[in-house]
């Protein structure tokens, strides 16, 4: 009953927390979460749970404590110190000695009031009186047996058989007693059956949605499952922070995102959020003042080309292309003029790109005005601008008549152009179109045909052929361009040529190509030729090739330029780390990755963005390895973590890009992600609650989009519009059925139906936002404005929201019948998935899928039945192209929810919002009557609660299972004659002895504590 091992290895760390941070301090503080976190840190959450939850505090709170932390409580409230003979002993005191000095320490304190103390009090005497009551020696100490020696390893993966280690051999009848006793004191054991009804998961994840960050950490910690979960609910919390501040407060961004000294990480992180501003913002004002701090950063005679400048163009594109018509014309305009200033280098077609994607006419201008430009005067991203507006047009004539231009002379006979005109073709090759695919690749074998021009023949079979590898025969006239060209574009065609050369046993070619990349990288400053460069040394290009000498001469290169040329060092990081993944045999290789953890551990150094830098190459280490065993992970992923003992925000970025790289790799399968993103590192980043919140929400973010998806489950999108007001346990209920049965559901409080007069949006997500935060795939659709089903744009832009995900639309039965919207059959819904829940009947969860007015799939004859019945509501499901009807086994309404409160009742609501709900819809004096946790004691009272509806009867099976479990009873009546009643809101469970159901209740024969959610249903 009891697990000793648990019990004695908490005991031996419960002041762990004190210890290590604060020894010095003899009085009540919060060490407890240090406890907590540190040991679970070193690999034993279980221990962690209980030794640091032994505080005063936990024995205030209405949440169940565990027996085991029960035991930790008592005995540290009995273990006095005390000074004898200048000596300090450990003494163990009766309570009733110990309780008063314990008393004076908190009233010291200033946390606990006289009340807390008295009832934390009661509460310990009552304990030790259940102890006495079951023989339980807790007097003479010498009684303890031994060889308890803790065999903690067991708790980090603990298995059911070693669960429970039994001290005192007690009869079947002697345990039932001690746990009914427990049981009204609010004490579970920890059997596998209470921990899976225990509400401390439960109660942790609502913390979190209040903002309590020792929660988030607490979940992290104990039940890793559920990271995806707390991952998506803090990322709500802090963009809901963010946006706030934000707009109260701009010039703190606008000028983070220009001021060079900021990690230029951190400053792409707040363009994105300027960017979301900006789409929820309908200030003109505000929005112009957003648009042009950003198009500061790429737009001029000062431009650095870094990821600032790329992402700050992506983002003003996107941002204007969310504008009016004129106002859009007009900033076209200005992109345009300021692209014809520098064609080759500007930033400006990768803004206009960003409205060629969005919208044809856009794409169709620009096409018209950049077709009559020759190409050799573009420059790549003015290349990459051309192909998308191809792409965007989709019109096979106009490709074709591009892909004819391969044979003109001009593209023949001037290497810029033709170099150009393939890059042109390359994104055409991965349209949707195949008859442009095939445009696209008949321009490409045209100009291979005809062009003498050997790098331009090698680099178009290498773009047709990605395994394509060419032979050395060629490596002196490829090298020989190299050394000589200064167009970017021509460089990348040639690096890229290099890299695909198979050198074999010509090392002293490879020596000299190798050394010619690195030149490169160390000398010129287009940052797309560094990178390609790079990419022909990697692991992919010559790196393999090289024997360990050349390696290792090759490493020494790179590192000299990573350390002392700050251009090249942005892009270098990933290729690095990528050489040491696939070879193992380099000499220096260890000494390398030290020099690299001192750089990133030291506190004193004086260039951030260098250590972010650093960083980077473990990060790249950690997503290039592919054998989990591989020691080198947990040496990258500590120098990961140190840098959180340097800079919160140093360790946000670090970590950000951490999980981007990990989940973006195509080396790793999915299990491996999970294993080396979820883990230990996600719990550890929890561990650190400074930082900095855009950049912990861009994380969240990240983490989100990675893992929320578990592998296998269906990619749909439910979006459960309805009034909310408020939700109830049925609308909870539905969203979770809808979840496992279709897809990931969001869920949005709308005014669909205004003649309710409903609470304000706002107050009615905060309601939906506690209630569904422990349902795994469901969420809230936080945006300011409501989607509104009735606008056929509303759902193309949902569509473009969630990209290649089926978007469904779910319903309430009551809403499809009611609704006038759904009266006309011409309306572009019916061409919409939709999903409509049918709740009426009380149905276990099941589903029935119409297509056309044809079922399709299993068939379920009691939810058939019952649509047969209802002929009207079958005509409109038989006009949808697809539809689901899901039975729910609830079936509650708002407005019963609302007449409750007046009565001063509340239940069919999740038990975390009945406050809120209380204090929303009724006054806090009723808040606190619904909070009540009063125990009936009068037949009378109780028979008006029944006829009230305020109680609910068990069912008879039930009532003959927890009957074997309660202790004996005496002078009990006929088994006919008991039943048991159950009171949602306070959890009282009540036996009582009635002639009938009819008649006035005789006695109330026993009151017990039961879990609400067996019997909810």
């Amino acid at each position: 009953m009891v697990d000793s091992d648990l019990v004695a290895s908490s005991a031996v760390i419960h002041d762990w927390g004190k210890l290590k941070h604060q020894p010095t301090i003899n009085r009540p503080y919060s060490h407890y979460i240090r406890t907590q976190l540190d040991t679970a840190l070193a690999g034993f959450p279980a221990i962690g749970s209980i030794a640091g939850r032994h505080n005063f505090g936990a024995l205030l709170r209405d949440d169940p404590l565990l027996l085991e932390q029960m035991i930790i409580i008592y005995a540290d409230i009995r273990a006095r110190s005390e000074t004898v003979e200048g000596v300090v002993c450990r003494r163990y005191k009766t309570l009733e000695n110990s309780l008063p000095e314990i008393a004076e320490k908190l009233r010291e304190s200033g946390k606990y009031t006289k009340d807390d103390i008295l009832k934390g009090n009661k509460r310990l005497v009552e304990f030790e009186a259940i102890l006495r009551k079951n023989n339980i020696n807790i007097d003479d100490l010498s009684e303890i047996p031994d060889g308890l020696t803790p065999n903690t390893r067991q708790y980090y993966n603990p298995s059911p058989a070693s669960s429970s280690v039994p001290i005192y051999k007690t009869s079947k009848e002697e345990s039932d007693q001690f746990l009914a006793d427990l049981h009204q004191l609010d004490i579970l054991t920890l059997s596998d059956e209470v921990c899976a009804k225990s509400n401390f998961i439960r109660s942790t994840i609502k913390g979190i949605i209040s903002g309590d960050e020792k929660a988030s950490t607490r979940l992290a910690l104990i039940d890793p499952s559920r990271i995806p979960q707390w991952i998506n609910l803090l990322r709500i919390k802090n963009q809901n922070r963010i946006l706030k501040e934000t707009t109260e407060h701009p010039d703190q961004n606008f000028s983070l995102i220009s001021n060079p000294k900021v990690l230029h990480a951190a400053r792409v992180n707040h363009i994105r959020v300027l960017r979301e501003v900006f789409f929820l913002s309908e200030e003109p004002d505000f929005r112009k003042r957003i648009l042009s701090a950003i198009s500061s950063l790429f737009m001029g005679n000062e431009i650095q080309e870094d990821d600032v400048a790329f992402h700050a163009a992506k983002a003003y594109g996107e941002m204007v292309g969310d504008m009016k018509d004129e106002d859009r014309s007009s900033y076209l305009e200005q992109l345009w003029e300021e692209y014809n200033l520098d064609k080759e280098c500007s930033y400006a077609p990768t803004a206009l790109e960003q409205l060629a994607k969005r919208r044809e006419d856009h794409a169709k201008e620009l096409y018209r005005r950049m077709s009559t430009d020759l190409l050799h005067t573009m420059g790549s991203r003015a290349v990459s601008l051309f192909s998308q507006t191809l792409l965007k047009i989709g019109d096979v004539d106009l490709v074709k008549e591009v892909a004819s231009r391969s044979r003109g002379d001009d593209v023949l006979t001037n290497a810029r152009e033709s170099i150009r005109y393939a890059q042109l073709l390359i994104p055409l090759l991965h349209a949707s179109d195949i008859r442009i695919r095939v445009e696209a690749i008949s321009g490409l074998v045209n100009l291979h045909q005809r062009t003498s021009n050997l790098s331009l023949k090698l680099y178009i079979e290498g773009l047709i052929d990605l395994n394509r590898v060419h032979s050395v025969e060629h490596h002196r006239e490829v090298l020989a361009a190299l050394k000589v060209c200064e167009d970017p574009l021509e460089k990348i065609a040639l690096c890229q040529v290099i890299g695909k050369i198979s050198y074999g046993e010509h090392s002293e070619l490879l020596q000299s190509a190798a050394d010619t990349l690195l030149k490169i990288l160390d000398e010129d400053m287009d940052n797309d030729v560094k990178l390609q460069a790079l990419i022909a040394l990697g692991r992919d290009g010559l790196t393999r090739y090289l024997s360990v000498e050349q390696a290792s001469k090759v490493l020494d290169s790179l590192w000299r330029i990573f350390y002392f040329n700050q251009q090249a060092r942005k892009v270098m990081p990933y290729f690095i780390a990528g050489i040491y993944a696939s070879r193992k045999d380099l000499p220096h290789m260890g000494k390398d990755l030290s020099n690299l953890m001192e750089i990133v551990s030291n506190e004193n150094h004086p260039d951030r963005q260098f250590q972010y830098e650093a960083a980077r190459v473990f990060i790249g280490l950690v997503g290039a390895i592919d054998d989990d065993n591989d020691e080198r992970i947990r040496f990258a992923q500590q120098g990961i973590l140190q840098t959180q003992n340097i800079s919160p925000q140093l360790f946000e970025l670090v970590f950000q890009k951490y999980v981007t790289r990990v989940s973006r790799t195509s080396r790793l399968t999915t299990e491996q992600k999970a294993k080396r993103i979820a883990g230990s590192m996600v719990r550890k980043y929890m561990s650190s609650v400074q930082g900095d919140m855009t950049s912990r929400y861009i994380t969240y973010d990240n983490l989100h989009s990675s893992m929320v998806l578990p592998a296998g489950k269906s990619t749909d999108v439910v979006v459960f519009s309805g009034t909310f007001d408020p939700v109830h346990n049925g609308s909870e209920v539905a969203a979770e059925v809808v979840s496992q049965l279709v897809g990931d559901v969001f869920m949005q409080a709308d005014d669909g139906n205004p003649s309710k007069n409903p609470k304000a949006r706002e107050i009615r997500n905060q309601i939906i936002t506690k209630a569904i935060a422990d349902q795994p795939g469901v969420y809230l659709w936080n945006e300011p404005h409501p989607f509104v089903y009735r606008k056929p744009e509303e759902y193309a832009e949902l569509r473009r929201v969630f990209k290649d995900r089926t978007v469904w639309l779910q319903v309430g039965e009551d809403r499809l019948r009611q609704s006038s919207f759904y009266e006309d059959f011409k309306n572009y819904v019916y061409l919409v998935p939709h999903v409509v829940t049918i709740r009426e009947a009380n149905f276990p969860s099941c589903q029935l899928e119409f297509r056309d007015g044809i079922i399709v799939g299993e068939v379920d004859d009691n939810l058939l039945t019952y649509l047969q019945t209802k002929p009207d509501f079958m005509a409109k499901i038989a006009r949808f192209h697809r539809i689901k009807v899901i039975g729910v086994p609830t079936n509650f309404s708002s407005t019963e929810i609302k007449n409750q409160i007046q009565r001063g009742v509340l239940r069919n609501v999740d038990p975390s919002t009945r406050r809120v709900i209380a204090q929303v819809y009724a006054d806090e004096s009723i808040a606190d009557h619904i909070e009540q946790r009063r125990v009936i004691t009068d037949a009378g009272e109780f028979d008006r609660r029944r006829q009230d509806d305020e109680l609910w009867l068990m069912p008879e099976e039930q009532v003959d299972n927890l009957l074997t479990q309660l202790p004996s009873i005496a002078d009990i009546p006929p088994r006919d004659k008991l039943f048991v009643y159950y009171d949602p809101i306070t959890g009282y469970g009540y036996l009582c002895y009635l002639k009938s159901l009819s008649h006035k209740t005789e006695r109330i024969i026993q009151v017990f504590n039961i879990n609400s959610t067996s019997l909810e249903g």
